[in-house]
């Protein structure tokens, strides 16, 4: 008998759920997303909100997005520009804010000083990636291949 248990079944999401999805990766809002697909801004929420159930990533916008990349359930294009040079400390945020589902959580995995403004520093490296937003800064990361720990010699984790 096996003590290990099969992994779930990946989500297969419409043309709809994949294109509210790649907006979303690339920093678009709700009501910008409900536009584009021509769809009550509600909807886009409950569309989203269900894949985030799904994936179990709560409000996390930008772990809904790593997860989907993850399962290579969406593709974005290439960022068209190289990744700026990251420090140690901005990777690791940069990856807390990818896998972890709210900003608590992103304190403590990406070792925040308390003493700073973990708002603040997500938003100077929103702007350094020039992103739109948390969610495409993850979208960039994945795209720029900077996620993986393993990938990157003298990373702290």
């Amino acid at each position: 008998m096996s003590t290990t248990s099969a992994a779930p079944p990946r989500p297969r999401l419409t043309q709809v759920e994949k294109r509210a999805v790649t907006l979303a990766a690339a920093g678009w809002s709700n009501d910008q997303i409900a536009r584009q697909l021509r769809s009550p801004p509600g909807k886009v929420t409950r569309l989203l909100s269900g894949l985030s159930e799904t994936y179990g990533t709560g409000e996390s916008r930008p772990a809904l997005i790593r997860a989907a990349l993850a399962d290579r359930l969406v593709v974005l294009p290439a960022p068209g520009r190289p990744a700026p040079h990251f420090t140690d400390p901005e990777l690791l945020l940069g990856r807390a804010i990818a896998h972890q589902t709210g900003p608590h959580d992103v304190t403590a995995s990406a070792h925040v000083d308390q003493l700073t403004d973990p708002v603040a520093q997500t938003g100077r490296l929103v702007g350094k990636a020039r992103a739109r937003n948390a969610t495409h800064l993850v979208a960039l990361l994945d795209a720029w291949d900077l996620l993986d720990p393993e990938h990157h010699e003298g990373d702290p984790r």
